[in-house]
């Protein structure tokens, strides 16, 4: 069995970088691979919400409630984000007669 090229799947780190950016309108000079999210670059529980559901929407990942507490560092969101299962496509409800 030949291995899958994950590349094409998981969300890239400039790509991640870039929608932190995006989310919470940052510099993207202070979005660095270290870089802590609360203390340095401000975020609050709200700002991480609404990061976590824009990962979600822009790469079609689901990251579970508990991952919140490792996303300590732009690393962080990077790796959650690398490694969070794809979301499952909506099924069309029909109503019955």
């Amino acid at each position: 069995m030949a291995a899958r090229d994950l590349s094409a799947v998981l969300p890239a780190r400039a790509d991640t970088e870039a929608l932190i950016c995006e989310v919470l309108g940052l510099d993207p000079g202070e979005v660095v691979p270290g870089a802590l999210l609360r203390e340095d670059l401000g975020f609050d529980s709200f700002d991480l919400t609404e990061l976590v559901v824009a990962l979600e929407k822009r790469f079609r990942i689901w990251i579970p409630d508990r991952s919140f507490d490792e996303l300590l560092t732009v690393d962080d969101v990077v790796r959650v984000a690398q490694h969070a299962p794809p979301t499952l496509p909506r099924r069309v409800q029909t109503e019955s007669s």
